[in-house]
Order: structure tokens, then sequence, then C-alpha cells
């Protein structure tokens, strides 16, 4: 049950990602209204805006002329009762390999309660970069994950990341 779950979370994270991608609103495919317009948050550089947030999702996105739009999801979930850390985010990546074949991970640290990966995949023969930060604690799990089309801009997610550690995570 757990790893159907796990699974349905990676494949609506990277359906997510792929709306943003192609610059798709699934709420406009549904109805004819204009959605409103986020405001940004002060601690975002400049740039990025907030699309979405709740106590346990927040979505941003940076504005560019042209391309892939860079994104950041974050997004809390409950650790199910007996089920280990390490299984647990292994199975994540099995779902996300599975869904994007393409998908090539370069870096997978892993320590007790944390994970830090990064890759890239291709859509539609453009390179896509994904970083991705797994933190658990108690029996929650935190997931931070960026898709962004240049890898200089590694650096800014990698401080938009911290700032949400420090805004959302307990200590």
């Amino acid at each position: 049950m757990s790893k159907i779950i796990s699974t349905l979370i990676v494949v609506i994270g990277i359906a997510y990602l792929l709306f943003r991608i192609f610059d798709i609103n699934p709420v406009a495919l549904i109805k004819n209204q204009p959605t409103a317009t986020p405001t940004p948050d002060a601690w975002l550089p400049s740039g990025w805006t907030q699309i979405s947030s709740s106590d346990n999702e927040i979505k941003l996105e940076k504005t560019v002329e042209s391309g892939l739009k860079p994104q950041i999801v974050f997004d809390k979930s409950t650790l199910e009762t007996g089920t280990d850390f390490t299984a647990y985010t292994s199975r994540l990546i099995s779902g996300a390999k599975s869904a994007i074949p393409s998908l090539k991970y370069t870096q997978d640290d892993l320590s007790d309660s944390s994970r830090t990966l990064s890759g890239f995949y291709y859509n539609q023969k453009k390179k896509v970069f994904i970083t991705q930060k797994i933190f658990q604690k108690d029996n929650s799990v935190y997931t931070l994950t960026a898709s962004y089309s240049d890898e200089s801009g590694k650096s800014e997610i990698t401080s938009i990341f911290d700032s949400i550690v420090s805004r959302r995570l307990p200590n």
C-alpha cells in the first residue's frame, strides 16, 4: 500500500513539473476562469514567484524570457509507521525513474535522515536538471524538488532550498 502511495506522489510531482514546463494550468483546462496572480514573498530572490502555498506544500517558479521556467516544489508527507527512510526514498527514486525513463541521477548522498539527489532527464531533446533534498523529522518526510535548464541557477536554487528548510522544517 505504501509503495502505491509513494509512486502516486512521485507521479503527481512529475506531472506537475511537466505541466509547468509546458506552461499549462490544469485548473484552466477544467474551467474557463483566469487564475489569480500570486504575490511574491519578500524572501524569494528576484524573478521568483510563489504559485501556491499551504501547510504541506509550496510551489515556486522563476520568470524567464524563453525556455524552461525553473521551478521548486516543497512537499510534506507522513512516513508510515515501521517504514525505513532509506527504503522509502529508494521507492521514490524507483517511481521517478519509471515515470521518466531518461532520468539519470549523478549524485545520491544518503544519511540517516536526509538524502540529496542531483541529476537530469531529457524533455523533447532538451536537458532538464533536477535537484532533490529529502529530510525526515519524526514521522514526517519533507521533499524539495527543483527543475531547471541552466546549471548556473543551481546556487540560487540551493539558497531557496535553505530558506524553505529554515522556514518549514521543525528544529
